[in-house]
């Protein structure tokens, strides 16, 4: 978990000068577990000098590649998602800072199974999260 928050910090700090809001996933654990679900948290960060109305937690949408890497079958994709009926409130957030979601999937795995995922959040504005990379090892 301390290097999980390091390459948060490291992200966080490095990429102030980008100047807008970014959407970062990171999972709770890179090995999945057959019939277990996926924790990831899930950060909006305001990397600008003024605040941005925001409503991007309220709803998201993942989509999910599954593929076996020994060729046995054939890739697979899942689409998972946070949504709600009404329109979401919209709020400020503050310059340079942060804010987190927990989001869980149930992607259920294969042994031998590699997962790439990313999140899309948002009507207002919409932003597209980095790719992550899980595996299933054999055995789990």
């Amino acid at each position: 978990m301390k290097t999980v928050g390091a390459l948060f910090c490291i992200l966080f700090v490095g990429n102030l000068a980008a100047g807008q809001c970014r959407l970062l996933l990171i999972p709770r654990e890179a090995i999945m577990k057959a019939g277990a679900g996926i924790s990831f948290d899930l950060f909006v960060i305001n990397e600008r000098t003024k605040p941005e109305t925001i409503q991007v937690l309220e709803s998201w949408s993942a989509i999910c590649s599954l593929r076996d890497l020994a060729n046995r079958t054939a890739g697979r994709s899942l689409v998972f998602g946070g949504f709600i009926d009404h329109p979401a409130p919209e709020h400020m957030l503050m310059p340079h800072s942060v804010e987190r979601r927990r989001i869980t999937m149930k992607i259920d795995p294969k042994p031998g199974d590699l997962a790439e995922v990313h999140v899309t959040a948002g009507p207002k504005p919409k932003l597209q999260s980095n790719t992550v990379i899980l595996y299933c090892p054999k055995g789990h």
